[in-house]
């Protein structure tokens, strides 16, 4: 992801699972939700929690459209035949807590078991 819009528009700050304490902004945070195998596919949910401390959400609606531009029906080349691997954004909200922008967006991520 680096050298992309995203990673550019929170300056590399991706953290897993949680940023750390004071951390600067802003930041994405991403967290795996679920990951269940099955005998025809793998699958897991993935969140990624965009955070702002900007009085106005317009930053995080850049970051959020960056974000969707990178993944939304994403491409990944040299995986396998079409249809073998998914990305597709199942969820979306922006909230507004103590003085934060938070928008979280999931993504479900499956791989076929050919």
């Amino acid at each position: 992801m680096p050298h992309t819009p995203l990673w550019a528009s929170v300056q590399g700050r991706l953290y897993d699972t949680e940023a750390p304490e004071r951390a600067a902004m802003p930041y994405i945070v991403m967290t795996l939700v679920s990951d269940v195998s099955t005998p025809f596919a793998d699958r897991c949910e993935v969140q990624f929690s965009i955070v702002s401390n900007r009085s106005s959400a317009e930053e995080a609606e850049r970051i959020r459209s960056a974000l969707i531009a990178l993944y939304d029906d994403c491409d990944l080349p040299g995986v396998g035949t079409p249809n073998n691997l998914g990305m597709e954004r199942t969820h979306a909200t922006r909230v507004r807590d103590g003085g934060l922008w938070l928008y979280h967006i999931t993504y479900e991520i499956w791989i076929a078991k050919l």
